[in-house]
């Protein structure tokens, strides 16, 4: 193994570099550095860096020694066998592909392939003419056609070495690729082959050096959003909603949502309030939440307020025309525009919270109404609640909100655009079926009405165990799984244990079988170190 140690002193803005080559550090006293002045641009966080390169080679699908692939795309259609063939040595793939077709390995044999710096294979075309082929991956941040790396390859009659690099390789969006997890490769026909021969493929080489810069993604994709963008409403499943997502603020970085809790002390009962809630039960999603963005310039209209008006904030809300109800589209039903306007019409409060989130992310202001249907004296909700995406600033105590713990809904719901992104960059918001009566920040308030000190109070925060392995699973879910390691999930409502929630999206995929797998056992309540205390709405 060979490593790379990088020192960058800041004051003569110098490097030293030593190179070692040795299977575990015994001491320090074998590296010999060399001194390099840097450009003045250089930049000056990075501080130390280590990095290791693997010079080694492994079998990614060994023809010669009888491994086949366990993927092809069209099955019985396409042909193929393992032979002998005079132009290789050992054994190799004889394949006649149908168009769109493909072969290669579904979550088998070498998953991580961050060692590597290349996939090295031959193929032997025997026909006159060109065939393209392509090299696809499904790694650990794909989700989608847009985010898998698809390399082509044109093969030119004759025998050919091919070395696609891994630093080459890029998403079809233009990000670069994961390289942790590659639950799926295989090479992809564009029209129909005639017989082609594939030796063995192997992974070789050494990683390429990576440059590690302390910068989160978060702060780097964060930007103001222009009044351009947001033109007319918006609605939550759209790209256009995709890209607003990605760069808005979604209050402060230390804020109670975006607050890793990683780090954070173990409570002293977790383990009798993880029993409480239960301990072999499963982690569920429940798809009910949607949302609207608004231009600045919405009319702003007087909302009827009923049960809740003494708990809510009083002010003209931007509701838009066409606004989006809890719940739609519900499973099977249409995205036409006639459904949606149905979702709205005057139903009775006790048809569910029907709760309603609206969005100005020009301005990063937040309105959320609970019980909310459209009359013929126009628009109505049980109760109203504004957030400023801006400010630290909690409710008043003793308030709901259209969450029972006096919560905004909107920061705490899993989205499309970040499961996409790779991981989940907040706390969840999530539901027990019996709370405490009291609450902790940053909850205001609990519907609960028993005392025990083994049940989670409203805000009660829980983590996934740093010691729970996500790699394994769809991108989807790991994406969910690491955010809830790093920032994990707030008691928030009164509901389905262990269920967190997420929009209507269509586009998210199918997870709650991978999800089942993760139940109770696997987390742990939280305490909160001490902390700079958020604005109190009582001291207005």
């Amino acid at each position: 193994m060979k490593h790379l140690l990088l020192f960058h002193h800041f004051e003569s803005r110098t490097c030293a570099i030593a190179h070692l080559e040795f299977s575990v550090f015994p001491t320090l006293s074998h590296i010999t550095p060399a001194e390099i002045i840097m450009p003045k641009r250089f930049p000056t966080f990075l501080f130390l860096l280590v990095v290791s390169g693997h010079l080694q080679s492994a079998e990614l699908l060994d023809f010669a020694n009888g491994k086949k692939p366990n993927h092809t795309g069209y099955g019985r259609r396409t042909e193929w066998s393992l032979v002998r063939h005079r132009m290789f040595k050992d054994r190799v793939l004889k394949v006649k592909l149908t168009a769109g077709d493909s072969f290669g390995m579904n979550r088998s044999g070498i998953l991580d392939w961050t060692p590597y710096g290349a996939v090295e294979f031959k193929v032997f075309n025997p026909s006159g003419a060109p065939v393209d082929l392509q090299f696809v991956l499904r790694h650990s941040g794909s989700m989608d056609n847009e985010s898998r790396v698809t390399y082509p390859m044109k093969i030119q009659p004759g025998v050919h070495a091919i070395k696609i690099k891994l630093e080459d390789l890029k998403r079809a969006d233009g990000a670069r690729p994961g390289f942790r997890y590659i639950n799926h490769w295989f090479v992809r026909s564009i029209h129909s082959t005639p017989n082609l021969y594939f030796n063995s493929f192997h992974l070789t080489g050494e990683a390429p050096i990576q440059i590690v810069r302390e910068q989160s993604a978060r702060s780097k994709r964060i930007r103001p959003i222009q009044k351009a963008e947001v033109p007319s409403s918006i609605d939550c499943f759209t790209p256009e909603a995709d890209r607003i997502l990605a760069a808005l603020e979604v209050f402060p970085a230390d804020n109670p949502w975006n607050t890793p809790v990683d780090q954070w002390p173990v409570h002293p009962e977790s383990r009798q309030i993880i029993s409480s809630i239960g301990v072999t039960k499963s982690l569920q999603v429940k798809r009910h939440l949607n949302f609207v963005f608004v231009p600045v310039h919405q009319a702003r209209i007087d909302v009827q307020l009923g049960t809740h008006a003494h708990q809510s904030d009083i002010m003209p809300i931007p509701v838009p025309q066409v606004a989006l109800v809890e719940g739609w589209p519900a499973p099977g039903q249409s995205m036409g525009s006639r459904s949606k306007l149905g979702s709205q019409l005057n139903q009775p409060p006790s048809g569910g919270p029907r709760r309603s989130i609206i969005i100005d992310p020009v301005k990063r202001l937040l309105w959320e109404l609970q019980g909310i249907r459209k009359t013929a004296n126009g628009w109505a909700a049980e109760q109203a609640s504004f957030f400023d995406l801006k400010q630290n600033r909690h409710r008043k105590e003793g308030w709901r909100s259209a969450d029972a713990a006096g919560l905004p809904l909107f920061p705490g719901v899993v989205r499309y655009d970040e499961m996409h992104r790779g991981m989940i960059e907040h706390a969840m918001r999530f539901t027990v079926k019996n709370v405490r009566s009291t609450h902790v920040l940053p909850a205001r308030t609990s519907p609960g009405n028993d005392d025990r000190p083994s049940l989670p109070r409203m805000g009660e925060r829980l983590r996934l165990r740093g010691d729970f392995k996500t790699e394994f699973f769809s991108a989807p879910v790991a994406a969910i799984l690491d955010g809830l390691k790093k920032y994990g999930m707030i008691v928030a409502e009164v509901g389905e244990d262990w269920t967190f929630s997420a929009t209507t999206d269509r586009r998210i995929v199918a997870i709650e079988e991978e999800l089942s797998q993760v139940t109770g056992i696997d987390f742990e309540v939280v305490t909160e170190p001490v902390r700079k205390p958020l604005i109190d709405a009582n001291k207005r």
